[in-house]
């Protein structure tokens, strides 16, 4: 699951779907974002970061935090 923080917070809703994701055993890839815009670097970051993950055997269940500059 991929889950955009915007501006330092989540809403009610994703902080109802982490806790869903959590007790399923759901990968949790979570973007940090406190600009205004998403682009193309950004994008990138993810991407490899789920890469990687797929790349180990997607064994580690562990929420992941991607902080987007």
């Amino acid at each position: 699951m991929l889950q955009a923080e915007e501006k330092g917070q989540l809403g009610a809703g994703q902080l109802i779907k982490t806790d869903m994701a959590k007790k399923v055993g759901l990968k949790v890839f979570k973007t940090i974002h406190m600009g205004d815009h998403f682009e193309a670097n950004h994008a990138r970051k993810v991407a490899t970061r789920v890469k990687l993950w797929y790349a180990s055997k997607c064994t580690n269940k562990d929420m992941e935090m991607i902080v987007l500059a």
